[in-house]
């Protein structure tokens, strides 16, 4: 089964229990790494369950987009990681028309650049296709010990504009 959208873009806003303190508290979280993962503004969190799968599992994009942030984030003052160890990984490969990003949870201050560094990952993955390139991502933001889930499904060329927006009436207050 392939994953297709037609999604041009779409939104949808959910307030959550996600937080960095929840999530280092979760039987996947890995002990041995907690001091480093701890001073992550930016982490890239699994799917708990997904469809019939039990435990943690990250959409196939994940290992790619996480070098990325690697790589690109530090000189902005992000600093990036996954909460999970490398034997614990599990990339689940959907075999989609569909980009899956993995969901991150992210401090509100690094949110605009979160969002710059996401775009320009986007934009190099779709001068490589030849058709348009469709994604699907969530961004958990946390701001002063509460949560809001932000999901996108749509087009890659749209999610920038559609994020900063959306996150300027949210936040922005």
């Amino acid at each position: 089964m392939i994953h297709e959208s037609n999604e041009v873009k779409k939104i949808e806003i959910n307030d959550v229990a996600t937080t960095f303190s929840e999530i280092y508290n979760k039987p996947y979280f890995p002990k041995e790494y907690e001091e480093e993962i701890k001073k992550a503004n930016v982490l890239l969190i699994p799917y708990e369950k997904f469809r019939v799968i039990e435990g943690p599992v990250f959409p196939e994009e994940t290992r790619d987009f996480f070098e990325y942030l690697r790589e690109n984030s530090v000189k902005f003052g992000v600093i990036s990681d996954i909460c999970i160890s490398d034997e614990k990984f599990q990339a689940l490969e959907l075999h989609a028309d569909v980009m899956n990003l993995p969901e991150m949870l992210v401090n509100l201050y690094v949110l605009p650049i979160t969002i710059n560094l996401v775009s320009s990952y986007l934009y190099e993955k779709m001068r490589t296709r030849k058709s348009d390139l469709k994604i699907k991502v969530g961004i958990v933001v946390e701001s002063n010990g509460s949560s809001k889930r932000i999901s996108y499904e749509g087009d890659a060329d749209k999610f920038k504009e559609t994020i900063e927006t959306v996150s300027k009436e949210l936040f922005n207050k």
